[in-house]
């Protein structure tokens, strides 16, 4: 997934079996892939499917099937490099959450939870951006 803003990054998530990191690259000027960033993990047990930013580009939500839990990264805005913040878990075991979007508001998150076959909707506090409940 690349940021539609200034620094361009790009962000990267293997999936299945042993992959539990992501990868963060720089974009040249005329859109090429130029360095990796920053490599990131989430645990040994993850299987992050796929990746979100908040509207204003400050906040990474990354859906996380095995590991049944929503994971938050802050973006720092110069470089595109993450930090952790939080893992929120799935509603029930089982759920597993797969895809999420980002309201355009950010005032809300949709996560696709594929174990228990259901739509997850959160609210974002604007207050706590980076901690949704549902």
């Amino acid at each position: 997934m690349a940021s539609p803003q200034f620094p361009y990054a790009v962000y990267d998530t293997t999936f299945g079996g042993s992959a539990y990191c992501g990868t963060i690259m720089s974009v040249t000027s005329n859109g090429t892939l130029s360095n990796v960033e920053q490599d990131y993990v989430h645990s040994t047990s993850s299987s992050v499917h796929g990746l979100a930013l908040s509207p204003d580009q400050q906040i990474l939500y990354s859906p996380d099937d095995s590991g049944n839990a929503v994971w938050t990264h802050c973006v720092n805005q110069t470089t595109g490099a993450l930090t952790y913040v939080t893992k929120l878990s799935g509603p029930v075991t089982g759920a597993d959450p797969r895809h999420v979007a980002v309201h355009p508001s950010g005032q809300y998150m949709y996560v696709v939870l594929e174990g228990s076959n259901e739509l997850g909707i959160y609210e974002i506090d604007a207050a706590r951006p980076t901690d949704p409940t549902k």
